[in-house]
C-alpha cells in the first residue's frame, strides 16, 4: 500500500465558520485520508501555497453561509492558483445554494463528500 492521500481542509476568506471543516476532516481520514488543517477565513493564495507544501490531491473548503462575492472571488483565484490536478471541493450550507461551475466540486452534504473521496 502506497502512502494516504492528502486532503487539505480550510475555509476562504470571508467565511470564519470551520466546524463543517472540522467534520469534512474527520470523515476524510475515517475513509483513508491524510487530512491537513490549513485554517479559517485564509486567502486563496495562502490555501494555494499550502496545498503545495503538502501535495494535496484535495482541497476541501467549508462554506457554512450564502456564498458572498468576496467568497466567490476567492474561489475563482484559488482555483486558478491550483494545478488543474487538485480538485477543488466546496461543502457545507453554501456549497448547496451553488450552481454547478468549471473547476468546482460541490459536496453540500457528508454523503456527496465521502463520494468525492472515492474519486
Amino acid at each position: 500500500p502506497g502512502e494516504q492521500p492528502v486532503v487539505a481542509m480550510a475555509t476562504p476568506r470571508g467565511e470564519r465558520h470551520a466546524l463543517g471543516a472540522m467534520m469534512a476532516g474527520v470523515v476524510a481520514q475515517h475513509d483513508g485520508w491524510r487530512v491537513v488543517s490549513i485554517g479559517a477565513d485564509l486567502p486563496a493564495p495562502q490555501i494555494a501555497a499550502a496545498a503545495a507544501r503538502t501535495g494535496a490531491r484535495i482541497v476541501a473548503l467549508s462554506v457554512a453561509c450564502q456564498v458572498s462575492a468576496e467568497v466567490e472571488g476567492e474561489l475563482a483565484d484559488l482555483r486558478q492558483a491550483l494545478p488543474a490536478s487538485v480538485l477543488l471541493v466546496v461543502g457545507g450550507a453554501g456549497a448547496a445554494a451553488m450552481s454547478a461551475r468549471d473547476g468546482l466540486v460541490l459536496a453540500p452534504d457528508l454523503t456527496r463528500w465521502r463520494s468525492v473521496l472515492r474519486l
